[in-house]
């Protein structure tokens, strides 16, 4: 009999997956409903992988799992927030003097007040009287350097200091919760966006952080909750405890004359239907499952040495561009 090696990274559609299915359970015997629940338990496991995040520099399919994946998701969230707010106590004087609102000129020194290195100079630090008469704003009013940064300013939205809607502000920026437009509009945001200036000194933005840092896991922990009854899958603690009742099974397992199961994650609309990472995440998963089927039908045929049925598989369904033969 000729060598045969199973190919790998062949694209397969829809139609070519499900004569993959057919084959297997053909091929492998025994009860079809089982074997089907096999790779419906495979596929929610293969997704919880494929998704967002992985590790630093991670391939597709891998290291889905780790805490390493997980930190990676945790710095992504939290350097998005910090690429869109920005504590006052960092706001440059030229801003403060072009905005021209005294009450936030008060809180601007009470802010610079609280960081180790406020970089201003001490005479508006401390407030020392350099003339009668003056007030503390009027003489910042005065001050040349701040005169001349104010060319500069426009960088920043001060009128968010006083309202601290922080969720309100980074919900709206990404285009709502569940937006196929998320990381395209945090990233231009980030990149040529107005920060929006909320708290003094960044304790509040941490704090907003780490409570969005928390759902970090949420795509991977839907295909976790649609495998549920299906068998164990590899997942990890941070996964497990993140869900949101969004996974989708529909079991026709017990059906005795066409057993079947649907499984899904209606989570995946935070990056949206049309999101290409999105469509990418399910067809990856979906020609590597028929990868595996492939794998497990030529080893058993191989071992048989049933070569008739391993090239009428060739010769008739989808499953056979997925193989070669060699002399």
């Amino acid at each position: 009999m000729s060598n045969v090696v199973v190919l790998k990274g062949v694209i397969v559609n829809e139609q070519e997956f499900r004569q993959h299915l057919a084959a297997y359970c053909r091929i492998m015997g025994g009860s079809a409903a089982k074997l089907l629940q096999k790779q419906a338990r495979l596929f929610c496991e293969d997704m919880a992988a494929y998704v967002y995040p992985l590790e630093p520099d991670g391939v597709m399919g891998q290291d889905g799992i780790s805490q390493a994946a997980r930190l990676n998701g945790t710095n992504r969230v939290r350097g998005q927030i910090e690429g869109i707010f920005m504590p006052l106590a960092y706001v440059g004087a030229g801003e403060i003097w072009a905005y021209g609102n005294e009450g936030i000129f008060s809180a601007w020194l009470g802010a610079k007040k609280k960081i180790p290195e406020p970089k201003i100079p001490n005479w508006l630090l401390n407030g020392s009287q350099l003339g009668k008469g003056k007030s503390l704003w009027t003489k910042f009013q005065e001050w040349e350097y701040a005169k001349k940064q104010s060319s500069k300013a426009g960088k920043v939205d001060l009128s968010t200091y006083y309202t601290g809607n922080i969720q309100g502000i980074h919900e709206r920026t990404r285009g709502g919760n569940k937006k196929a437009s998320y990381f395209s509009y945090m990233k231009k945001a980030g990149e040529s966006g107005k920060p929006s200036v909320i708290g003094d000194t960044g304790a509040e933005i941490l704090a907003y952080s780490k409570r969005v840092e928390k759902r970090v896991g949420e795509l991977k922990s839907a295909w976790y909750s649609a495998s549920v009854g299906l068998g164990s899958i590899k997942s990890a603690a941070w996964i497990k405890g993140n869900q949101w009742g969004t996974g989708i099974q529909v079991n026709e397992l017990q059906n005795p004359t066409e057993p079947s199961v649907t499984v899904g994650n209606s989570k995946q609309g935070l990056h949206g239907q049309y999101n290409p990472n999105t469509f990418n995440w399910y067809k990856y998963c979906m020609h590597h499952r028929a990868y595996a089927m492939r794998v497990e039908m030529v080893n058993k045929l191989v071992k048989g040495g049933n070569a008739n049925t391993l090239f009428h598989l060739a010769a008739t369904s989808g499953v056979g561009k997925g193989l070669q033969y060699t002399p």
